[in-house]
């Protein structure tokens, strides 16, 4: 079967979807913090590959989290780094983590949160839905490419989105370099709740090395 019969096979809801998410990488011009243009944003996707273990980790992560629905194995791919994230969304009077065991129940509860929203699933595409993203990331083709993203991301982005820097109630506010961007130090995952639709946040996860394992070291929402 060609691309084209593939296409055409498809439901008219799915083409509709596809057509217009291919207008919008097509025809939304993209610019920088410095108003200089940085071309459509499907020219700015790119395709690139992941190392296996990262690949790995991030499936089995997802997979714990929201069909085995198991937070302890889920919590053991997530770097006590993530700690400074629960400070960019504590509500008021909330008490702050007083230690790493605090901070990990934290964690747990909020994942339990959306896990339940989710109810129970045989299949991760059921629970979540990959984002169309764009701007200087690099897209990994993999196994569950359908249900989220994972992607290469440039060194300054992978700083910025380091939680122990951000401040509560701003948004991450990315800087690029005057000169070449870097790459390889740090990939992201992402992902829409499937039962929100169109209307749901994605919720994207910083990946970075410690010592010779993959960890998600920081997390961010970002809002239709």
């Amino acid at each position: 079967m060609d691309a084209r019969e593939a296409y055409n096979n498809l439901k008219l809801s799915t083409r509709t979807t596809f057509n217009a998410v291919t207008h919008a990488l097509i025809s939304t011009q993209l610019t920088g913090e410095s108003g200089a243009k940085l071309g459509s944003a499907i020219q700015i996707v790119d395709n690139t590959t992941a190392p296996g273990d990262l690949v790995d980790r991030a499936t089995k992560f997802h997979m714990a989290w929201l069909v085995k629905q198991d937070l302890d194995e889920a919590a053991r791919y997530i770097s006590a780094e993530c700690a400074e994230c629960l400070k960019l969304s504590r509500g008021p009077g909330q008490p702050e983590a007083k230690t790493p065991a605090d901070a990990q129940a934290e964690l747990k509860k909020a994942m339990r949160t959306v896990a339940d929203s989710t109810g129970n699933l045989k299949a991760l595409e059921e629970a979540i839905v990959a984002p169309v993203p764009n701007h200087d990331i690099k897209l990994v083709k993999h196994a569950k490419s359908k249900a989220f993203v994972i992607a290469s991301i440039p060194d300054y982005m992978g700083e910025a989105l380091k939680c122990a820097t951000r401040t509560p109630g701003e948004p991450v506010r990315f800087k690029p370099p005057a000169g070449e961007k870097t790459y390889g130090k740090y990939y992201a995952t992402g992902f829409g709740l499937a039962k929100a639709g169109e209307d749901s946040g994605v919720l994207w996860a910083v990946w970075a090395r410690n010592g010779a394992v993959w960890e998600l070291t920081a997390y961010a929402v970002l809002t239709p």
